[in-house]
């Protein structure tokens, strides 16, 4: 893997923790408000629940594309095909 890769490869793997506790501590904090109605409104939950799903699935589909990317690349810079 070239240095470029590795480094986004780190930057990605640090994004995993940060959705899933940055979702936890917004979830926490509308259910501790009696303001905010979050128990209240099924579709807010949904909303949550997708949006969460998808920005891991889109953050681990990044790291899966970015190894293998880095991998099928020739020194020159050119892709190749993998075998």
């Amino acid at each position: 893997m070239t240095r470029e890769a590795k480094v986004m490869a780190g930057i990605i793997l640090i994004t995993v923790p940060t959705i899933q506790y940055g979702g936890g501590y917004f979830l926490l904090t509308s259910l501790m408000n009696e303001n905010s109605r979050y128990r209240e409104n099924p579709l807010r939950q949904n909303f949550f629940r997708a949006g969460h799903a998808h920005a891991g699935v889109i953050v681990i589909l990044s790291e899966f594309y970015s190894s293998q990317t880095s991998l099928t690349m020739n020194p020159s810079g050119s892709a190749v095909a993998s075998p």
